[in-house]
């Protein structure tokens, strides 16, 4: 790629990245101030379509700060990932009990949403010392000036470099023959993980897709919304999976701590008829979530939705490759 096509790239990634910098310091300064579930859902997604943004144009950057930038921002998503789920954990619990009106069954649920309470208060301090320690290294500042010398001023008419669709291309149809792969394993609701994994797959090709969304004046909107309904339906059942594989060991582990306070395990009787709903509540949840993904994928098939996708991200590319082609002049 020619040099001037790298400084047209690397300009446009800047840009980018800046902009979704200052979203995740604001992101950053919310949560420090209440420690809200919203603020971190916000702080989270915001920090991965930094670390989208870093991975694709890691080729461009300075190659001994890439990996400095990419393992920061990537601690800091971790971080807050646990937290974010136990979040949704004790909304649901919450939730659930205001609704609950049979008495034998508040006992097991009060008593997950102590322990889970417990857990959350636990991550306080955590997440207090990770933000302090990134305001003491400043690692996002530094990176914002870094991306300043690199970045241009937005103008009334801004012209995207055939480079860049090209680039756009190999991102954008890589993530999506990743994403596609997971298709196989749609008819087979017991496929927990690689169900989950495809989730994942979608929200790398939404983020990427975000990164280049601006060059295609507006084609990708439909595609967007169309991968945060995935987001959302996978999540969905994946919420019910953890919930699924937690309450055994929960079980377990509750047991374990009654025997040893009263010396017996008879008082958790009181309690498991709560935990079974629980169980028997996410289990039906989960079943209705998957044939209802089902239904909507099968939707997204009959509409083509991702041979039309792969259709808007290569159409530029023929497009570009066939006025830049010049026939040799005859003799």
């Amino acid at each position: 790629m020619k040099k001037n096509n790298e400084a047209e790239i690397i300009a446009f990634g800047s840009n980018y990245l800046i902009a979704n910098i200052q979203n995740l310091q604001a992101s950053m300064n919310s949560v420090e101030k209440r420690i809200h579930d919203e603020d971190i859902h916000d702080l989270r997604v915001a920090s991965r379509r930094v670390r989208t943004a870093l991975e694709i144009f890691a080729p461009y950057l300075p190659p001994k700060k890439i990996k400095l930038w990419q393992n920061s921002v990537r601690k800091l998503t971790k971080a807050f990932g646990s937290v974010r789920d136990l979040d949704v954990q004790l909304d649901f619990i919450k939730q659930l009990h205001e609704k609950c009106e049979e008495k034998t069954i508040k006992p097991g649920i009060r008593r997950i949403f102590t322990r889970l309470s417990q857990k959350r208060g636990g991550f306080k301090k955590n997440l207090q010392e990770t933000l302090s320690e990134y305001k003491k290294n400043d690692i996002l500042n530094k990176i914002i000036l870094s991306m300043e010398s690199m970045s241009v001023q937005n103008t009334n008419e801004v012209i995207f470099p055939p480079a860049l669709f090209q680039l756009a291309f190999e991102v954008l149809h890589k993530k999506l023959d990743k994403f596609l792969f997971y298709e196989i394993f749609i008819p087979y609701p017991e496929k927990t993980k690689e169900l989950h994994q495809m989730r994942i797959a979608a929200k790398q090709l939404r983020y990427s897709l975000e990164v280049f969304a601006s060059i295609y004046s507006g084609k990708m909107d439909d595609f967007l919304q169309i991968l945060r309904d995935i987001q959302t339906d996978l999540g969905n059942i994946r919420d019910c999976d953890v919930w699924v594989a937690y309450l055994p060991r929960f079980i377990e582990k509750e047991k374990k701590l009654v025997n040893s306070f009263f010396g017996n395990t008879r008082p958790f009787k009181h309690l498991l008829p709560g935990i079974q709903y629980i169980q028997n509540n996410r289990e039906d949840k989960r079943n209705a979530l998957y044939q209802e993904f089902v239904r909507h994928w099968e939707n997204w098939h009959k509409q083509d939705t991702w041979g039309k996708l792969r259709q808007e991200i290569v159409e530029p590319v023929i497009k570009n490759s066939v006025d830049n082609f010049h026939p040799p002049l005859s003799t």
